[in-house]
C-alpha cells in the first residue's frame, strides 16, 4: 500500500501539466525534495535543542546571575565581569563562578546556560563545588553515566585517548591507575621533583637578576611564557630525566623545534580551538598554522618515542637489572614489566608516550 502512495504522489509531481514548461516542473520538484529532505534535519534539531534545554532547567542557578532572554548568562559575564588585564579585554569568570557558588551552597551545584535554547551556540555550564558530590560523580557507580568534557576532546592530538588522564573511566582506567598509584610518593617528590623545582626556579631568577643589572632598572617579564617554561622544564625532569630546553632532550635532529617550542606551539594553538571551535573542526586543513601545530605535535610524539625505547635499550644491555631509572617514566617501566611478569599487562609504547605528553 505504501509503496502505491509512492507511487501515485511521484507521479503527480512528476506530471507535466498542459502547457507548464519543463522549467516550471523542475522547480516544482525541487521544492518538493527540499521540503521533505530539510524539515527532517530542523525537527531532529530542535527536538535535540529541547531536550538539552529540559535537562538544564531543573539545575539550582544563582538569582544574582541575570539570564538575558537571547545571550542567557553571556549577558552578565560581558558587562559585569572584570577584565583580565594584557589579554585582549578578556572577561575573568571566576567572579562570576564565586557569587553563584555562595548562592547555591545549600545545592552544591548550580547552572549557567548561555543564548537562547534555539542558537546553534547553546549551551550549559554545571559547576559541582560540594566534596559529598564530586566523591559520588567521581565515584564508579558514576562511570557510565558522565563522559570527559569537550576540553579533552580538544587535548586529543596531544595526551591521546588512552592515558589516566584522557581515558574513560573504566577498568582500562582502573588498571592505569593501580598500575602508577605507586609512583607517586613521597620519595619519587622529594628525589626528583622538589631537586628540579628548586634548581630551575633558582636559574630563572638568576636570569631575572642578570636582566635586571643589564638594564640597570626592573625589567619586564611575560611570566606567562616564564610559567609555561619553568612548568615543561620541571615536568620533563620529573617524568623523563631530561630538560625540555636542551639541545640533548631527546628532540630528533632533523626538528625544526626544540621541545619546549614545540609544546608552546601545541599549548597555543589548543587554546585558539577552545575559543574558536570552527579551527578545531578545521585542524586538519593544511593551513601554515595547522601544518606547524602538526609539525610540533610530530616532533613531541618522536621525542618521547625515543626516549622511550632508549631507556628500554639500557635495560636490555643490563641483563636482569629491572630498574629503569628513578623518575616517572622509569617507574612507569617498571611497575608494567612487574605486572606483566605476574600475568598482567604491559604498557605498550604509544600509551606511555601519551603519559610523556600530559602536562
Amino acid at each position: 500500500m505504501a509503496e502505491n502512495v509512492m507511487k501515485s504522489l511521484l507521479g503527480r509531481i512528476l506530471a507535466v501539466p498542459k502547457g507548464e514548461p519543463r522549467s516550471a516542473q523542475l522547480q516544482r520538484v525541487l521544492r518538493f525534495f527540499r521540503w521533505w529532505l530539510v524539515t527532517p534535519f530542523l525537527a531532529a534539531y530542535v527536538l535535540r535543542q529541547m531536550r538539552r534545554a529540559a535537562k538544564a532547567a531543573g539545575l539550582p542557578r544563582a538569582p544574582s546571575i541575570g539570564t538575558h532572554w537571547l545571550l542567557g548568562a553571556f549577558e552578565h559575564i560581558v558587562w559585569t565581569c572584570p577584565r583580565i588585564p594584557k589579554t585582549e579585554n578578556r572577561p575573568d569568570l571566576m567572579p562570576a563562578y564565586q557569587i553563584a557558588a555562595n548562592e547555591t551552597q545549600a545545592e552544591g551545584l548550580f547552572c549557567m546556560s548561555f543564548f537562547h535554547w534555539l542558537l546553534p551556540l547553546y549551551s550549559n555550564v554545571v559547576v559541582v563545588h560540594d566534596l559529598e558530590l564530586v566523591r559520588e560523580l567521581l565515584g564508579k557507580k558514576s562511570w557510565e553515566l558522565y563522559r570527559k568534557g569537550k576540553s579533552y576532546r580538544i587535548a586529543t592530538d596531544l595526551i591521546g585517548s588512552r592515558a589516566l588522564l584522557a581515558s574513560p573511566d573504566c577498568e582500562l582506567w582502573r588498571w592505569q591507575r593501580r598500575l602508577l598509584s605507586p609512583s607517586f610518593r613521597r620519595h619519587l617528590f622529594d628525589s626528583v621533583l622538589a631537586p628540579s623545582v628548586k634548581r630551575h626556579v633558582g636559574e630563572m631568577c638568576e636570569r631575572w637578576e642578570s636582566l635586571a643589572a643589564a638594564q640597570g632598572q626592573r625589567p619586564e617579564v611575560d611570566l606567562a611564557s616564564e610559567g609555561l617554561r619553568l612548568t615543561l622544564k620541571v615536568l620533563g625532569n620529573f617524568a623523563f630525566g631530561y630538560d625540555f630546553g636542551s639541545s640533548d632532550s631527546g628532540s630528533s635532529s632533523s626538528s625544526e623545534f626544540a621541545l619546549d617550542e614545540a609544546f608552546e606551539v601545541v599549548l597555543h594553538r589548543m587554546t585558539d580551538f577552545g575559543r574558536n571551535p570552527l579551527l578545531f573542526a578545521t585542524r586538519l586543513f593544511p593551513s601554515f598554522e595547522n601544518m606547524k601545530y602538526w609539525r610540533a605535535l610530530k616532533a613531541i610524539d618522536q621525542a618521547a618515542l625515543s626516549s622511550i625505547d632508549g631507556r628500554l635499550a639500557q635495560a636490555e644491555v643490563k641483563q636482569g637489572d629491572q630498574s629503569f631509572g628513578d623518575d616517572l617514566l622509569g617507574h612507569m617501566l617498571g611497575a608494567s614489566a612487574a605486572d606483566s611478569a605476574a600475568g598482567g599487562h604491559r604498557m605498550d609504547r604509544q600509551l606511555i608516550a601519551e603519559y610523556a605528553q600530559i602536562r
